[in-house]
């Protein structure tokens, strides 16, 4: 199961690194650090919503969201008076359909879901993310783009397959 995780972790790499310019120097490591850091927050954050079954998704999220308005509201520069009205909207649609929303949804999900298949069904969000670029923006859909994508989707179809084979027949392992 493991090899199919590691397949789709490949998908990604090749699906969003093909066409990317070589960064060097300082903000690649910056770059690595921030990318690690997300990791692992994300996985303590998914760990956090298996492990807490007694509280409400809609709880959980609010307080991911509080202690991330929290966190980032020292990076605001409340010097700047002239934001448009139609850049609050849009900023509100975001933190309620990507992140409210999003987020009750995911955490009800962990409820629900296996752990194993966590892992690959996190990486569809970058598939779908890949494929509205290229839908909605006429992004450049390459050969390695395309593998990369088949390969996290294989992937995930076989964990998925082996997660239920395992599920109904626990004795066939």
């Amino acid at each position: 199961m493991f090899a199919w995780l590691f397949l789709a972790f490949l998908g990604i790499i090749i699906a969003a690194a093909n066409g990317i310019d070589v960064i060097d120097g300082a903000d690649l490591y910056i770059g690595v650090v921030f990318g690690l850091l997300a990791g692992l927050f994300y996985a303590i954050a998914t760990l956090f919503g298996k492990k807490i079954k007694f509280y409400p998704p809609e709880y959980i999220s609010l307080l991911q969201m509080c202690i991330g308005a929290l966190f980032f509201s020292f990076f605001i520069d409340f010097s700047l008076q002239s934001i448009e009205l139609k850049s609050w909207v849009y900023v509100l649609i975001l933190g309620i359909v990507h992140t409210a929303i999003l987020y009750v949804l995911f955490y009800k999900s962990l409820k629900s879901i296996p752990i194993i298949l966590i892992a690959p069904l996190m990486y569809i969000e970058p598939v779908i993310a890949i494929a509205s670029d290229i839908i909605v923006y006429k992004s450049h859909f390459g050969i390695m783009k395309f593998l990369g994508i088949i390969l996290v989707l294989l992937a995930t179809f076989k964990i998925s397959r082996e997660n239920v084979r395992i599920t109904q027949y626990p004795d066939k392992e």
